[in-house]
């Protein structure tokens, strides 16, 4: 009887801590991604899913011209993080919506795949990724751009 309280208890913690989880995770995600970027990085409407996956409705990124003091903001919307296939072989999706890097140009949608053989050897990770419709400093327009790398 003491095992199987035991094991209800256990249970009962993981659910707990993963609704806790759930529940602070965009406020916790949002706060730690302003401190540790000195507030340059800005997240706005961020969400997780019961599967641990991140939806960020928009990113700004402020960066400081060191020359003449200018901010300049580069903007992503709709940005996804997946986990995917945690335990056998582990992935990560990162997709986003349009997105404009201010000096460098603009780009649809994105989509980045990191692939790992196994849960215990992160070093031999693939990447792939994806890109549509990618205009490069108005002047270069890339209808599709994709390729991959071992790590």
């Amino acid at each position: 009887m003491r095992s199987l309280k035991l094991f209800l208890y256990i249970i009962l913690s993981a659910c707990i801590m993963w609704e806790i989880t759930i529940i602070f995770g965009p406020a916790l995600i949002t706060k730690l991604t302003e401190y540790y970027s000195n507030g340059r990085v800005v997240l706005t409407d961020v969400n997780v899913s019961p599967r641990f996956d991140v939806s960020i409705g928009e990113i700004d990124m402020f960066s400081i011209n060191d020359e003449n003091g200018l901010q300049s903001k580069s903007t992503a919307r709709a940005v996804t993080i997946k986990l995917m296939k945690f335990f056998s072989a582990p992935s990560v999706e990162i997709s986003t919506g349009f997105a404009d890097v201010l000096g460098f140009g603009s780009i649809r949608s994105f989509q980045l795949f990191l692939k790992f053989k196994n849960f215990y050897d992160l070093s031999t990770a693939k990447l792939e990724f994806k890109g549509n419709h990618v205009d490069l400093s108005k002047s270069v327009l890339v209808k599709e751009l994709f390729g991959n790398a071992q790590i």
